[in-house]
């Protein structure tokens, strides 16, 4: 017989426009949301979103941006994640002069593989 085909777990994804590092209610409320579809087994992928906007230096948009994953990621903590399985990822985006807004942060979940096998 041939061994069964893994099939890849689609990753849900779930975006932010975060303007500081505080979490508002509804973001909180998205996150709960989002754990509870994946479970606190799986993990999570924060991917925050930086641009280099007027008057802001680069280093001082990636602070920005890691302070937002980070208290994304102390959330997803504080709910039950586990450290290990939530990684953070910055991407630098290049914004055009007719683009005031801004970068989103996703956050992308996929189940862990022994939850998601029947």
């Amino acid at each position: 017989p041939l061994p069964p085909i893994a099939t890849p777990v689609p990753a849900i994804t779930k975006s932010f426009s975060l303007d500081s590092p505080v979490l508002a209610k509804q973001q909180k409320k998205v996150l709960r949301t989002l754990i509870g579809e994946v479970g606190a087994g799986g993990s999570f992928e924060v991917v925050a979103g930086f641009a280099r906007a007027e008057g802001v230096t680069k280093k001082q948009a990636r602070a920005l941006a890691m302070a937002q994953a980070k208290a994304l990621k102390k959330y997803l903590v504080k709910r039950g994640v586990k450290k290990r399985d939530v990684k953070i990822k910055l991407k630098l985006y290049k914004l055009g002069a007719s683009q005031d807004s801004i970068p989103e942060t996703l956050v992308l979940a996929s189940k862990s593989k022994s939850a998601a096998s029947p």
